[in-house]
């Protein structure tokens, strides 16, 4: 559940849409980071395309604003694009 909504927040964002509201309990904290990762070598093998997250306990609702971070303000990568959306896989570790 909280791929599919880091991935409506990304596709929103994307199409210029508002994003969803998460389909799953947003009250609890933990340390928490969302990380995207690209199809971008002919082996199959994913590489990093952008990860963004905290140690410190931080509210589920957070993971929107990680999400948005990670794929287009991690520092050591462009933005993501939505050309890049069919070559990308999303994680969101707790």
């Amino acid at each position: 559940e909280m791929c599919a909504y880091a991935w409506d927040t990304l596709l929103a964002h994307l199409q210029s849409k508002p994003v969803p509201a998460p389909q799953f309990p947003t009250n609890a904290s933990c340390p928490l980071f969302v990380t995207w990762n690209t199809n971008a070598s002919s082996t199959g093998e994913f590489q990093l395309r952008g990860c963004i997250g905290t140690l410190s306990p931080t509210s589920l609702s957070s993971i929107k604003d990680y999400t948005y971070s990670s794929a287009f303000q991690d520092r050591r990568f462009d933005p993501i694009g939505s050309q890049e959306v069919p070559s990308l896989k999303c994680s969101v570790s707790l």
